[in-house]
């Protein structure tokens, strides 16, 4: 217990004077918050309406092929013994074509997302070192690794001025 406390203690201590010797160097520091960005800018907004029209479209195909499902396990409940097998065996090719078109509808839009998401995030990377370079800032950081900052320091609006432009 008292070695993870010191342990603990020391590490502390080293971030305090890493972060004291970057600002008493006078360094420009920014932070940014990569998600707010990469949801409001404009490529974002598309993306998020984009997303939801084709997660939309993948349901309702979905949602007519479990229509169709549901009929022929009516049907089959109607049928004799010897047509209620033949039309379960059709019920079983569709269940798994069903299952299939699930699988591949979600992987197709996860893969979609991923590669929009990678997109984005290379936009927001190439906005906040372009606005770096030519603001002369030493360091730009996530909001997130911060555990406090002041307003001064956040620089979000103006890397998504660079990237709506």
């Amino acid at each position: 217990m008292f070695r993870k406390l010191v342990s603990v203690l020391i590490l502390v201590l080293f971030c305090a004077t890493l972060c004291a010797n970057v600002f008493a160097e006078d360094q420009k520091v920014g932070l940014i918050n990569f998600r707010k960005a990469g949801f409001e800018c404009k490529k974002g907004k598309t993306f998020q309406k984009e997303f939801e029209e084709k997660d939309k479209k993948a349901k309702e195909e979905l949602d007519e092929m479990a229509k169709e499902l549901r009929k022929l396990r009516d049907e089959a409940d109607l049928l004799s013994d010897k047509a209620k097998a033949k039309k379960e065996e059709e019920l079983m090719k569709k269940q798994v074509a069903f299952n299939d078109s699930r699988r591949k509808k979600s992987e197709e839009i996860l893969r979609w997302r991923d590669d929009k998401m990678r997109e984005i995030t290379k936009d927001i990377t190439d906005a906040t070192s372009a606005y770096a370079k030519n603001n002369g800032y030493d360091m730009i950081l996530d909001q997130m690794v911060s555990v406090y900052y002041t307003d001064k320091y956040d620089i979000t609006d103006e890397i998504m001025k660079e990237l709506n432009k």
